[in-house]
């Protein structure tokens, strides 16, 4: 188990990229911190990995103290993003470079690479160089890099934002098989929400250096804690009311209801209509079947309401 234990890290005078963190990573689970840009998520890490030192508080891997452990004796390995691979040697002394560092033998060392490179599909382009690969093809040899080592814990910072969208599935199905094969403990940072509700066991929810929420990605989906939370992860309707703030999502509506929506606009997404209008002079968007006949105006219904306190923006019930 890794537990950070009151950890506090400034950049500058305070200044806190991460403020008083707290948190316990199981073994063999993979967790996903997300948040948005300038959270902390990149740096809590680094800290782990040893990067980094952090300012004050206490970081153990297994219950060791791993503090003034350096980085390459804390059996971490670690993608970091846009990782380059050295582009005046081959795909196979790319993934081999590890290994070598450890010093095994060759025999060892082939095995090894073939192996990984077997898994990922990459095994015949081990005699290639960098510059004649693909963009999916290099991000394959980038994580047979990362995970050659069989370390116990893996990191990922945020290794798939280069990509294009479909790679980015491809990529997804390779590192969550990954890792139900190796079980590692994985961390892996990302802003994108697809991302995290796909692969994580957990989620971590960060913001302005805190952890705002942890669950699963169904516990984070349904049960925000506040709008912070309900809009990061997934798109939520606001109406302001008198003493309170009405949340629905766009999925959550039907056309079977009485309450008066004027149409904006509409958009066609695959095999499903994006509706955009406004309800108590607020903007809202709902989701419904592409075939539905949609006017000027359409009565709808809130089949799941989220209730929210007009001055915290945390999660409240209305009776």
């Amino acid at each position: 188990m890794i537990k950070f234990v009151d950890v506090n890290l400034e950049y500058e005078k305070n200044h806190k990229a991460i403020d008083n963190l707290k948190l316990n990573v199981n073994d063999n689970e993979f967790l996903v911190i997300i948040g948005p840009s300038g959270c902390g998520k990149s740096s809590m890490v680094k800290m782990l990995a040893g990067l980094i030192k952090q300012t004050s508080g206490n970081i153990y891997i297994d219950d060791k103290l791993i503090d003034n452990i350096p980085s390459y004796n804390r059996g971490i390995s670690f993608m970091q993003q846009n990782a380059k691979l050295y582009p005046h040697l081959s795909v196979f002394k790319n993934i081999s470079l590890p290994l070598e560092m450890k010093k095994l033998d060759k025999n060892t060392i082939k095995l090894k690479v073939e192996e990984i490179a077997e898994m990922l599909s990459i095994k015949p382009y081990l005699t290639r160089m960098p510059k004649e690969l693909s963009g999916g093809e290099y991000q394959r040899v980038n994580l047979a890099r990362t995970l050659i080592l069989d370390n116990d814990i893996v990191i990922f910072d945020e290794p798939l934002s280069s990509l294009d969208t479909n790679l980015k599935v491809d990529l997804r199905y390779d590192i969550k098989n990954l890792h139900k094969t190796f079980k590692h403990t994985t961390i892996y940072i990302t802003h994108d929400q697809v991302e995290a509700m796909s692969l994580a066991d957990r989620i971590v929810l960060m913001n302005e250096g805190k952890i705002v929420q942890i669950g699963t990605p169904l516990e984070l989906y349904e049960n925000p804690i506040n709008t912070f939370s309900a809009s990061f992860l997934s798109k939520m309707n606001y109406i302001k009311k008198d003493n309170y703030i009405l949340g629905f999502r766009p999925s959550d509506v039907s056309l079977d209801g009485d309450i008066l929506v004027k149409v904006i606009d509409k958009e066609i997404i695959g095999d499903k209509l994006n509706v955009y209008g406004t309800l108590d002079g607020e903007k809202i968007e709902f989701i419904t079947d592409i075939h539905e006949v949609i006017g000027e105006e359409v009565k709808i219904k809130i089949n799941k309401k989220y209730y929210f306190d007009v001055e915290s923006k945390n999660r409240k019930e209305i009776d």
